[in-house]
């Protein structure tokens, strides 16, 4: 079940601690310790978003699997890669949630530039 969270305010959060403009945002029903959504940027690109649901998921289980999916995506496999914030975090916070923002596997180059920001 979805949130009750203010999309518009979701896609706000995204563009301060991203630089990423959605255009839109699509709740996806996955996901056992996390809310997720499908966010498509103002250029196609797709990518996928995680908030963390609070005590779903010990911290250190969560970092290890961030860090895991990274490290399949540095070798090539078609995984969610973890995008840094603007200011180099890992994540995010909003309305109680811990997220991250993950390109999608199938992002575009120009898409994964957009998102991807030095930290």
């Amino acid at each position: 079940m979805e949130p009750d969270l203010d999309r518009t305010a979701l896609a706000g959060a995204l563009q301060r601690h991203y630089g990423l403009v959605a255009s839109a945002v699509r709740f996806l029903p996955v996901g056992e310790t996390a809310w997720c959504y499908q966010v498509t940027d103002e250029h196609g690109g797709r990518w996928f978003l995680k908030l963390a649901r609070p005590g779903a998921i010990e911290p250190a289980r969560a970092e290890f699997a961030l860090q895991l999916g990274h490290a399949l995506a540095e070798l090539g496999l078609p995984v969610p890669r973890p995008q840094p914030t603007q200011g180099g975090r890992g994540g995010a916070g909003l309305a109680g949630c811990g997220w991250r923002c993950l390109s999608s596997s199938t992002a575009s180059r120009s898409a994964t530039r957009t998102c991807r920001l030095p930290g």
